[in-house]
């Protein structure tokens, strides 16, 4: 299994496209949310931390639709270009090789929902201090929750599209 694991992963960072909806996964809601955060106001004035989390998880949707595209991507580019049939043949089980596809999809959507999600709210917060706030983002009660329903959800979807 673990060959065919890092035989997947080879394939699935060598696709550009995986890359490209990875990097666009990434920066839209991070921009957003930057471009959100700015509006503060010193003085507690403006979008509060609760309301910049609410809007990074808003504007996740587009993240997890893009994730969906690539977990289909990762398996339709080998069935247009006809390499599933030395996959298939160096792996005759084909429950692994599904398996191991699930593995790297899904491993890659849940690192991209945790970079969105550590690095906006990071930059919301360096944007915040810049502005004079001094609210945090541990007044916010539900971000525990909604962070890890928010990467299952990423998760799910990339399989979804696999």
């Amino acid at each position: 299994m673990i060959h065919t694991l890092r035989s997947e992963s080879i394939k699935f960072r060598t696709v550009r496209t995986n890359l490209v909806l990875a990097i666009v996964a990434t920066l839209f809601p991070i921009a957003v949310t930057t471009a959100f955060a700015s509006f503060a106001k010193g003085d507690g004035q403006g979008p509060q931390p609760s309301s910049i989390f609410q809007f990074l998880t808003g504007s996740s949707i587009i993240m997890v639709m893009l994730l969906g595209v690539m977990g289909a991507v990762g398996i339709t580019s080998e069935f247009s270009n006809n390499t599933i049939r030395p996959t298939f043949a160096a792996t005759p089980k084909r429950r692994r090789v599904i398996a191991a596809k699930a593995i790297v999809t899904g491993g890659a959507a849940a690192l991209v929902a945790v970079v969105v999600l550590v690095v906006g709210l990071g930059v919301s917060a360096a944007v915040l201090s810049a502005r004079s706030n001094t609210a945090s983002f541990a007044d916010v009660d539900a971000l525990p929750t909604a962070a890890i329903g928010l990467v299952v959800f990423s998760v799910l979807m990339a399989l979804l599209g696999l």
